[in-house]
């Protein structure tokens, strides 16, 4: 009697491009297909562009750096067109869209989320009309509103004809020139990006400052220097602000990834630079503990999209319920989160003896008492560690029990003692 073979593992596509600057790699996909793979999980790199790859074989694509598409746009474009028609795509195409044009930011001022005043331009005696209209000696950013890697992003005197200049390239291409101005704290390289996971901020990384005055960028290339730094309850409560705003503006939910580029300025307060929702360095290189919680969350929607999608609408109303009770001051924000989280905790508690989804109610208490309380990010880190090592056992037996012969059959190449023996 055979058994039966074990389901194929699902298939994970990794996307990449096939080059990078040496300034600029990718320091995510390797650690990430990795994690994947310990989680039995067929996870490789792929180049979006290769007209080999046969995506629908794919039972996911996860978006990580294909960071040459700024030159190749329409190409990207009519390659998320094809994808998303075949397999799913995280970050979701539409997402990936909305996000490509920085006019977003627009939208999220309207949702209430600070940004740096910025002007769009699609003429040039708009743009000159700006730089005239700007303090003597001041100093603008000019950049497009598609763009990736600081392309065609300079800092100038707003009397400098190169920033005019700058301008007239953008437009002569149909672009649509984005005018801000200066934030010296951000030419002081105290850009602070705040990185969310699922919902779940994980990291925040400071890159330095890139744009030297006077156009281009400081050393002449595209080059960031990544640090771990720490993240107050202001910038925590204000990526979570974004996010909200995010999937109020979309309709999407919560994106698989998020990374919330802010700055801290005397003049402006804390502002959002760029919501990077398609194809952000997560720099697991700097923060390798954050690797499980991205692989994590990628077998989550992996293994169960229906209760991934579930569970992402369960985080898209906490979020924008959190948004609100972030408003509240402190000692009133921790006692409804005690109140909130500690309802939900306790009612799980009694769902263990009652009927219902008692771990679940259980987990989701923790989850919302750990956004202020240490004593419950250590219990929930602790139960989603508790989770991985059963499930990793689960699989393990799986696979032993599958692999064992059936009662009252030799396991395979085995001799059969009790069969008459041929001596002739």
């Amino acid at each position: 009697m055979s058994t039966s073979p074990p389901p194929p593992a699902a298939r994970v596509g990794v996307v990449v491009t096939d080059t990078y600057p040496a300034e600029d790699l990718d320091h995510d996909t390797a650690p990430l297909v990795a994690a994947l793979r310990a989680r039995g999980i067929d996870a490789t790199a792929t180049v979006w562009h290769d007209a080999g790859v046969d995506w629908a074989s794919y039972d996911l694509l996860v978006l990580r750096s294909p960071w040459d598409y700024p030159d190749r746009l329409p190409e990207l474009l009519a390659w998320l067109d094809h994808v998303e028609g075949v397999t799913r795509v995280l970050n979701p195409p539409a997402l990936v869209r909305w996000n490509l044009d920085k006019r977003y930011l627009a939208q999220l001022a309207d949702r209430g989320v600070a940004v740096v005043p910025t002007t769009y331009r699609t003429s040039l005696d708009d743009v000159r009309a700006d730089l005239a209209g700007a303090a003597p000696g001041a100093r603008v950013v000019l950049k497009p509103a598609v763009s990736a890697g600081a392309r065609d992003t300079g800092l100038f005197r707003a009397d400098d004809p190169a920033a005019l200049a700058l301008a007239a390239r953008i437009v002569d291409r149909g672009g649509v020139v984005m005018v801000q101005p200066e934030v010296p704290e951000l030419s002081a390289g105290r850009e602070k990006a705040l990185y969310v996971v699922d919902g779940r901020l994980t990291h925040a990384i400071a890159k330095g400052a890139l744009l030297a005055p006077g156009g281009g960028l400081l050393g002449g290339v595209y080059a960031e220097h990544p640090e771990q730094v720490d993240v107050t309850d202001a910038e925590a409560a204000f990526a979570r602000a974004v996010v909200a705003a995010v999937s109020d503006a979309t309709g999407l939910g919560v994106p698989l990834y998020a990374r919330i580029d802010t700055v801290d300025s005397a003049e402006h307060g804390l502002v959002l630079l760029e919501a990077e929702l398609f194809e952000p360095a997560l720099n697991l290189h700097v923060v390798p503990e954050v690797t499980d919680v991205v692989a994590d969350a990628v077998q989550a929607r992996v293994e169960d999209p229906v209760r991934s999608g579930a569970m992402a609408a369960w985080s898209r109303r906490w979020t924008r319920a959190r948004a609100q009770i972030d408003a509240l001051p402190r000692p009133v924000r921790v006692v409804a989160v005690a109140v909130v989280g500690g309802t939900v905790l306790l009612t799980g508690v009694a769902m263990l003896v009652l009927p219902g989804p008692g771990i679940v109610a259980i987990l989701a208490g923790l989850a919302v008492l750990a956004t202020e309380f240490a004593w419950a990010r250590r219990w929930l880190e602790r139960a989603h560690a508790a989770g991985r090592t059963g499930l990793d056992k689960g699989r393990q037996a799986w696979g032993r029990r599958r692999s064992a012969p059936a009662p009252g059959t030799a396991a395979p190449g085995a001799a059969r003692h009790d069969a008459p023996t041929d001596h002739t």
